[in-house]
C-alpha cells in the first residue's frame, strides 16, 4: 500500500540541489526515520497508508539517504 501511495505522489518530489523532498515509501523507511530522528513517526504506518497523514522525507541533496527532517502532512485538517 506504502509502495502504491508513493508511486502516486511520485511527481512531488522535489529538488533545489540543496535539499530534496519525496514520499515515505516503506514501512521499514518510515520505522527507521523514526528510530535516527528519535520521533514518534515510525509507528504512523497505518496514517500514511489511509492517507489521513501523507509522510514525506526532507534530505540534505549530497545525503539522500541520511533522515534530515521528517514532514507530516495531515490531509483531514480543516482551517
Amino acid at each position: 500500500r506504502m509502495a502504491e501511495i508513493a508511486a502516486k505522489c511520485k511527481p512531488l518530489a522535489w529538488s533545489d540541489g540543496e535539499f530534496c523532498i519525496r514520499v515515505a515509501a516503506t514501512p521499514a523507511e518510515l520505522t527507521s526515520e523514526g528510530r535516527v530522528l528519535e520521533h514518534c513517526v515510525g509507528t504512523y504506518h497505518k496514517k500514511h497508508c489511509d492517507k489521513t497523514d501523507v509522510i514525506f522525507f526532507v534530505r540534505r541533496a549530497r545525503k539522500p539517504s541520511t533522515p534530515y527532517f521528517t514532514l507530516d502532512i495531515n490531509m483531514k485538517l480543516k482551517i
